[in-house]
């Protein structure tokens, strides 16, 4: 039997067939295709069946497609950046025509969205800017109505978009709800949630919080027979001493700071809040703020009575005119504290070996570690060697003479 000759393609046809090729060889018979996009025309090297429909730069994608959607492999790619490289996954639902992002890591969660989700370092905060929750490190989405928090962070009041603490899943407790609408934990109270005067809320009202002030409150509900107003935990039980002459309160109940007629902030204490150190566990008694100095240049009187510190005598800065804390043992603030070597002026390191003097003289090693390491028998910086004051133990600091504690404030 004869068979016909095949015949044979001129280059002009060969140039219009389609580039792939499987690997026996065989070259695709299909015609290549032009792709068009907003009335422009792009020649793809492969057919309808192998083209990638991705068009770049002005140009149609010379790749093989690698799946039904029509796409190749480097057009499938999620265009996010992990680890300083791209990422390696597929964009989401393997479309690139409508995702750029691959959804295990990079694509919004929130249904139908096509952003990038937000990342803080290392972080991955799930939505993306318009639909995350704007409370830092919170990776819930926005409550639906148009709020800019979640749902755990939003206040729970109706109609109510402002933000709160959200820090008990329980739709009933006061941090669900915000600054205005809080409400009291009583059960059956509506009443406005009592605001303590370091800013911190109650879980109840002003009629059913504790009035216990010590280590930073009482979140218990007050006794109802309490005259005391504070919880069945600090009631003070049975109370009827007499009261004190134009008072409310008994002399045990009264702040012993004469003529103060307030009652006393707790009961370690016998001062009131407006008496009593601001140090939460101190119970001593306020001191003046340093003024000497500046009163013996004017030549006035002290009008102590109008200068009070927040703090006592251990807790407040000596320096002239400082309203701040102290801070160790140094009877300092952080910026007043300073070094106590002779002729250094920098700020105390708190957190060094020894407390008293700078980080750079913390770093000097045995022989700059203060009172507590290079003075031996002068632990406290008086200028004596040993026991008796002799100085046979040494005199000071080493080429630096007679010094004291805190010499160079």
């Amino acid at each position: 039997m004869a068979f016909g000759k095949k015949k044979r393609l001129t280059p002009q046809e060969l140039a219009r067939l389609c580039s792939f090729a499987h690997p026996m060889g065989l070259r695709c018979p299909y015609a290549r295709v032009t792709l068009t996009r907003d009335g422009a025309r792009f020649a793809s090297p492969f057919c309808k069946i192998h083209c990638c429909k991705k068009i770049d730069n002005g140009a149609a994608c010379t790749n093989v497609k690698t799946n039904s959607r029509g796409y190749c492999t480097q057009h499938l790619l999620c265009t996010g950046i992990m680890n300083g490289q791209r990422c390696t996954n597929y964009v989401k639902s393997y479309d690139p025509k409508e995702y750029q992002f691959c959804a295990q890591f990079h694509n919004c969660l929130q249904q139908g969205c096509k952003n990038e989700r937000t990342h803080q370092g290392d972080v991955d905060l799930r939505y993306c800017q318009d639909h995350r929750c704007v409370r830092p490190d919170c990776t819930s989405p926005r409550a639906p109505g148009g709020s800019t928090h979640c749902a755990s962070h939003t206040c729970a009041a109706p109609a109510c978009f402002a933000a709160c603490p959200g820090a008990s899943g329980d739709p009933h407790d006061a941090s669900r709800f915000c600054d205005r609408h809080r409400m009291c934990h009583t059960a059956g109270c509506r009443q406005f949630a009592h605001v303590r005067a370091d800013g911190v809320p109650s879980k109840h009202c002003g009629a059913h919080y504790c009035r216990w002030e010590a280590e930073g409150g009482c979140d218990g509900a007050r006794e109802p027979m309490s005259a005391d107003g504070v919880c069945g935990a600090h009631t003070r039980e049975g109370c009827d001493v007499r009261v004190v002459d134009n008072t409310e309160l008994c002399a045990s109940h009264l702040c012993s700071w004469r003529p103060c007629r307030n009652e006393r902030a707790l009961f370690g204490s016998a001062l009131c809040a407006q008496h009593k150190c601001a140090v939460p566990t101190c119970p001593h008694r306020r001191t003046h703020m340093n003024y000497d100095p500046m009163y013996a240049v004017l030549g006035g009187d002290r009008a102590a009575e109008l200068l009070m510190s927040a703090f006592c005598n251990s807790h407040a800065c000596r320096h002239e005119q400082c309203p701040l804390r102290a801070e160790g043992d140094t009877h300092f603030c952080r910026t007043h504290a300073r070094c106590r070597r002779p002729g250094c002026t920098r700020v105390v390191e708190l957190e060094g070996e020894d407390p008293t003097i700078c980080l750079e003289h913390n770093r000097m090693g045995p022989r700059g570690m203060g009172r507590r390491g290079a003075l031996g028998g002068d632990p406290y910086g008086n200028g004596y060697g040993n026991e008796y004051g002799n100085g046979d133990y040494g005199y000071g600091w080493p080429g630096g003479g007679v010094w004291g504690v805190n010499a160079a404030i």
